[in-house]
């Protein structure tokens, strides 16, 4: 079985940090490199990630509350039907040759 590493680009998307807590990205585009046999598997990969990475966004916003420690609103909330969904603007191959 042949693996690539490809490089897919991604818009409107908010990465995970390593503390677990949802960051939102200014840069244009978020990289997610997939290992996968072609294009194809890569964008498949990708898309089941990012849709597996939203579910687990919004599990993680239903408990949490509207208000600060201080008892005013939180301006950092921003409502799911504000954001954009995220869209793959690109795949890159960028190498053919993967050991793992």
């Amino acid at each position: 079985m042949e693996n690539n590493l490809f490089l897919v680009e991604i818009s409107n998307f908010e990465l995970p940090r390593k503390n677990g807590l949802f960051m939102l990205s200014f840069s244009s585009h978020v990289p997610m490199y997939v290992i996968a046999k072609d294009y194809n598997e890569a964008f498949h990969k990708a898309t089941f990630k990012i849709e597996a990475l939203l579910k687990e966004q919004k599990r993680g916003r239903k408990n949490e509350g509207i208000f600060d420690s201080d008892g005013s609103l939180r301006q950092d909330r921003i409502s799911m039907e504000e954001v954009e969904e995220p869209k793959i603007v690109g795949i890159k191959l960028i190498e053919d040759i993967v050991v793992w």
